[in-house]
């Protein structure tokens, strides 16, 4: 994609209800996990550096990318956190370190071979350490957007736990997000559905709307870990080795 797009790209991660939402729940989740002082954490697929600063205020981080304009982005946004190229399956830097947390966040929907992506990242967690992972949900809910972004599928409970299974890890917690929004996602694609609206996905609503929903998705992180939700618009997972 052009330079350009990941300009873009990168202020709506910034500012847009959904990454902020998403960020809340993640530090939650993370804050409830039993890491060591000043963990050793990877991003695998950091995009354009979004969730650098609140990793990198948690402890020693790393992170790797594989398009060379996001990367270039994600190194502005590093907060102090080493990044590198890499990707998944086949490239993943770092081969000296284990870590204590590794996160993908809406990454591994875009890999073909998605029990071995978890597979080899499997290989680089310390023997405690956490394995957390957010996908799309649904697969009822396929839409133009997931086409624009390349995914190859969205997820439901079962199939992303027996994923993690498969790569040799246990599944601790998994829960289904974006809970309290559902009923707006659903009315919003059948709108755009019978009308043959193709929506991008990307544009952010008028800031009123943009900050009510931001605060809705944010107040679900106290539902969360070790609660669970029964269904959302994404999924949540922490897994880690099997004993």
């Amino acid at each position: 994609m052009n330079p350009e797009v990941y300009l873009q790209m990168e202020s709506v991660e910034r500012e847009h209800w959904w990454f902020q939402g998403r960020r809340a729940i993640i530090s939650h989740v993370i804050g409830k996990l039993d890491l060591p002082q000043n963990p050793v954490i990877l991003e695998a697929g950091c995009g354009t550096g979004g969730n650098l600063e609140i990793l990198s205020k948690l402890g020693t981080t790393c992170a790797f990318e594989m398009n060379d304009a996001a990367l270039d982005i994600a190194l502005k946004n590093a907060c102090g956190a080493e990044v590198h190229r890499g990707q998944l399956p086949d490239a993943v830097p770092f081969p000296e370190r284990q870590f204590d947390l590794i996160c993908m966040f809406d990454v591994l929907e875009h890999i073909a071979d998605d029990v071995l992506a978890i597979e080899k990242l499997s290989h680089k967690l310390a023997p405690d350490g956490y394995l957390f992972v957010t996908v799309p949900a649904l697969p009822m809910l396929w839409s133009e957007h997931d086409v624009k972004l390349h995914h190859h599928r969205r997820y439901v409970r079962g199939q992303l736990i027996r994923v993690m299974e498969q790569a040799g890890l246990a599944v601790s917690w998994v829960s289904y997000f974006n809970f309290s929004l559902l009923p707006v996602a659903v009315a919003s694609r059948l709108y755009a559905k019978i009308r043959g609206i193709r929506p991008t996905g990307d544009e952010l609503p008028p800031a009123c709307v943009n900050q009510v929903f931001a605060r809705i998705l944010s107040m679900e992180k106290h539902l969360l870990f070790p609660g669970r939700l029964p269904i959302g618009l994404s999924l949540a997972a922490v897994a880690r080795r099997k004993l």
